[in-house]
């Protein structure tokens, strides 16, 4: 407004390269109109509004310094977000094909790439389970990746089916029976849930 226009001119007043010439002071021709320059950028980012929101921004970041790093970070983060997904869909044609291995490897690196993603821990943990001979050395470690599964991603349906799997596995069939049942509320027509409860029905297990 009227207040920084006025500091504004009576800076450049005073500091203006040929004023400073002309008092006599002994200052660097080139030290001068950098000053001035300075001073000319400073009013044209504070004078519009835009620019002044953008560097009050700065400021509260910290300074020029951290903001930049800031948006390094957040644009690493990004990448590292569209990586993630790349071996997530790697993995999944992998987990169809049966190659437990390989989904495996993929979904490792799509955990350590976006470790937030919840649906990236369950397929992990299933990728664990099915390429793991002896399921008990592994129960305890896939059963803990699926709860944080759920834990990240309350609605994710793929944990919530996974952790059916390893209730028939430890035959806790209640446990089972309560699993499906929840994850066919989420998602009726879910084929794999719909077939397991029929099995475990035709053998009288629930």
């Amino acid at each position: 407004g009227g207040e920084l226009q006025k500091a504004y001119f009576k800076l450049a007043r005073l500091l203006h390269p040929d004023r400073i010439h002309a008092t006599g002071i002994d200052a660097d021709p080139q030290v001068a109109q950098q000053l001035f320059a300075r001073i000319n950028k400073a009013f044209s980012v504070l004078s519009n509004p835009t620019k002044r929101n953008e560097y009050l921004e700065v400021l509260a970041a910290g300074g020029e310094l951290a903001f930049r790093k800031q948006a390094e970070e957040a644009e690493k983060k990004a990448m590292n977000i569209l990586a993630a997904e790349e071996h997530f869909l790697t993995g999944e044609m992998a987990l169809r094909r049966n190659d437990f291995k390989v989904a495996l490897e993929q979904f490792e690196k799509a955990v350590t790439l976006n470790p937030d993603e919840g649906e990236h821990h369950a397929l992990y943990g299933w990728a664990l389970w099915m390429s793991t001979a002896d399921k008990t050395d592994v129960y305890e470690d896939v059963h803990a990746v699926l709860k944080q599964a759920l834990k990240l991603s309350p609605k994710c349906i793929p944990a919530t089916f996974y952790l059916c799997q390893l209730a028939v596995h430890k035959k806790d069939y209640l446990l089972a029976r309560e699993l499906f049942e929840k994850t066919l509320k989420k998602v009726p027509h879910h084929t794999d849930a719909q077939l397991q409860m029929r099995l475990l029905r035709s053998r009288g297990l629930i």
